[in-house]
């Protein structure tokens, strides 16, 4: 079920234009690096870690499943948003993702509604072919340039250790640290 057959390194640029949250990311890579400008025009020096995990996403990108359209969504009691003109929130998108290759080959995402776990979404101007993918992966693709930029000292904790959200860190007061079960702590510790 794979939408796009594009890896990574054939990918050109990328503009990721998030209706929803009102910003435009625009990513070009040049002299081999990925470059993008922030909202007064300056110019980002992106991690390359962080593009490329962007550009698998979106270069690979597989449906979970296509829609049967004979069968359109029902709109749910909490959602305020549901256009039976538009079930699947496609007419008017909440992004439109475009990536060219190195053939010069455009590509375009349009993500609609989201439902559940995932959002309705189309590809290459094909409204009429909706197909879902996991919201994960298309919040992982709707990336603004601030999340993309380089931070110097940053790094990836080791496989299998979860990263802590620095506002937690830097406020962890640790009073005691509790001993396994059964397990004495040694004179002058707690």
């Amino acid at each position: 079920r794979e939408i796009f057959q594009s890896p990574p390194e054939t990918i050109t640029s990328v503009q990721i234009d998030d209706r929803a949250n009102g910003f435009i990311t625009a990513l070009s890579r040049s002299e081999g690096a990925w470059i993008s400008t922030d909202s007064e025009g300056n110019t980002l020096e992106l991690d390359a870690e962080k593009v490329d995990n962007l550009l698998q996403q979106l270069g690979t990108l597989n449906a979970m499943s296509y829609v049967d359209r004979s069968e359109p969504p029902r709109p749910r009691p909490e959602d305020e948003t549901f256009d039976e003109n538009d079930p699947y929130g496609l007419m008017e998108p909440l992004a439109v993702i475009q990536f060219t290759t190195t053939d010069n080959v455009t590509h375009t995402l349009h993500v609609g509604r989201l439902e559940s776990s995932a959002y309705y979404c189309a590809a290459d101007g094909n409204l009429g072919d909706v197909f879902k993918v996991s919201n994960t992966t298309i919040n992982a693709i709707r990336a603004e340039p601030e999340s993309l930029v380089f931070v110097e000292g940053e790094q990836e904790p080791p496989e299998g250790v979860a990263a802590l959200p620095s506002d937690i860190v830097e406020t962890a007061e640790i009073d005691t640290i509790e001993a396994e079960v059964g397990h004495v702590p040694a004179e002058g510790t707690e």
